[in-house]
């Protein structure tokens, strides 16, 4: 049983790190395209689309992480 839950948590941190690192990527493109156009002054409405996908990304992350956290805790107290 111990084995079926390492093996869990381990797959489970592979998953989130490989999501982790994507997002990483995805911000810092969409941080170079962040640059506001300089005859307008603004920022094309596209990449902002593009910015606010990624920072969900990145709450959608916490949120997983949490639940793993949470999972993790009850998980201790069983055993």
């Amino acid at each position: 049983m111990y084995f079926q839950i390492n093996t869990f948590y381990l797959q489970k941190e592979a998953e989130l790190k490989l999501r982790l690192a994507t997002l990483v990527s995805k911000q810092r493109s969409a941080a170079t395209r962040m640059q506001p156009d300089l005859e307008e002054g603004t920022t094309p409405a596209k990449d902002l689309v593009e910015w606010r996908a990624v920072e969900e990304g990145f709450r959608l992350l916490q949120n997983d992480l949490l639940k793993l956290q949470v999972r993790a805790h009850h998980a201790d107290f069983i055993h």
